[in-house]
C-alpha cells in the first residue's frame, strides 16, 4: 500500500510542477497551487474486515504489503498510512465514516464497532506524528452514505423517511467533530469541508444539508463547506460526481475530484466498467484536465 501511495505522490508532484511551469511559460501571474486531499477508508482489519467477501473469496484487487499489520484500531497502522500520505505531499484526508448504530441500552452494533475505535486511533496517530515534528495531512469527513443508509442490506435506503435520514446525517457530523479535535481538522475555503457520497434514492428535501450544516456549524462556531454528490437534490456549497476515478474529473469550479483508475471486479455480482490505470497515464491526464480549471481543492477518489 505504501509503495502505491508513494507512486501516486510522484504523479501529484509532477502534475503540480507542470501546473506551475505552464503558468510561468504563459507569462501569467503564478496561480495558487491547490490543496490536495485523498479519500481514506480506515475500516480494514486483517484477516476479516474488508479483506474477504462473504463467500470467502479475496475482496481486494490491490493488496497491502504487510496485511498482518492492518487493523483499524491500531494507531501504528494509521501512523504508517499518514506517513505515506506525507510522502505523497497530501494536505488532507477525507476519512470514510458514519455514526455507529447504538441500541437502546447504549451498545454499539457489531457491524459499526469500527467507527469510533478507528477514528480515535487515527487521531492518536495524527498527534504522535505531529509531536515528532511531522506535518500529517489534516482530517476531514467523507460521509459514507452506502454504509450509513445500509445500501444493499435488509434495511433499504428507500425505506428511510425524511426525519430518519436527517438524524443519520446529523449524528454522523456531530459525532465526527466531537472526536476530531480542532487542531487536526482540515480546512478549505474558510471552513471545514464535508464530502457526501451518493444519496442512493433516500427521501430528502432540498434544505436538509443546509439545515444540518447550519446546526453543526453553530455548535462548532465555525463554517462547514458541504460538498454533495450530484445525486443529492439538496442545496450544498459544491457538487462532485461519484465515479470520477472511472469517468474522469468532476466537481464544481471550486474543487475537482479525480482518481487513478477503477476496478471493482472482486466485488461479487459487480458489473461496473473497468478503467485501466494505463501505467499512470490516465491519472496524469486527469490531473492536467483538473488543473486547467484552477481549483482551490483537489480530492483523490479511492
Amino acid at each position: 500500500m505504501r509503495s502505491s501511495i508513494v507512486s501516486v505522490a510522484c504523479l501529484v508532484l509532477l502534475a503540480r510542477g507542470a501546473y506551475a511551469q505552464d503558468s510561468r511559460a504563459a507569462s501569467r501571474p503564478l496561480r495558487a497551487i491547490p490543496k490536495a486531499a485523498a479519500i481514506y477508508y480506515a475500516n480494514f482489519r486483517h484477516p476479516s474486515d474488508r479483506f474477504t467477501n462473504p463467500d470467502g473469496s479475496d475482496a481486494l484487487f490491490q493488496h497491502f504489503a504487510k496485511p498482518e499489520l492492518v487493523d483499524y484500531s491500531s494507531g501504528a497502522w494509521h501512523k504508517s498510512e499518514l506517513e505515506s500520505m506525507m510522502d505523497a505531499a497530501l494536505d488532507g484526508l477525507f476519512v470514510a465514516w458514519r455514526a455507529p448504530i447504538v441500541d437502546k441500552t447504549g451498545q454499539v452494533s457489531r457491524s459499526t464497532e469500527w467507527t469510533e475505535s478507528s477514528l480515535d486511533a487515527l487521531v492518536r496517530a495524527w498527534d504522535e506524528v505531529k509531536a515528532a515534528g511531522g506535518e500529517p495531512p489534516k482530517i476531514a469527513l467523507f460521509v459514507d452514505t452506502a454504509a450509513l443508509f445500509r445500501v444493499g442490506e435488509s434495511v433499504r435506503a428507500q425505506e428511510l423517511d425524511g426525519p430518519a435520514t436527517r438524524e443519520l446525517l446529523r449524528s454522523s457530523l456531530d459525532r465526527f467533530f466531537a472526536r476530531v479535535p480542532e487542531r487536526a481538522r482540515f480546512e478549505a475555503y474558510g471552513g471545514y469541508p464535508v464530502l457526501l457520497d451518493a444519496a442512493f434514492g433516500i427521501r430528502h428535501d432540498s434544505g436538509i444539508l443546509q439545515s444540518i450544516g447550519d446546526e453543526i456549524a453553530h455548535k462548532l462556531k465555525a463554517r462547514l463547506w458541504l460538498i454533495a454528490e450530484e445525486s443529492w437534490r439538496a442545496h450544498s456549497d459544491a457538487k462532485w460526481r461519484r465515479g470520477s476515478a472511472l469517468a474522469g474529473p468532476s466537481g464544481s469550479y471550486e474543487l475537482r475530484v479525480l482518481g487513478p483508475g477503477y476496478n471493482d471486479s472482486r466485488v461479487p455480482g459487480s458489473s461496473s466498467p473497468i478503467r485501466s490505470r494505463e501505467d499512470g497515464r490516465f491519472y496524469l491526464w486527469s490531473w492536467h484536465q483538473t488543473l486547467l480549471n484552477s481549483p482551490g481543492l483537489v480530492i483523490i477518489e479511492s
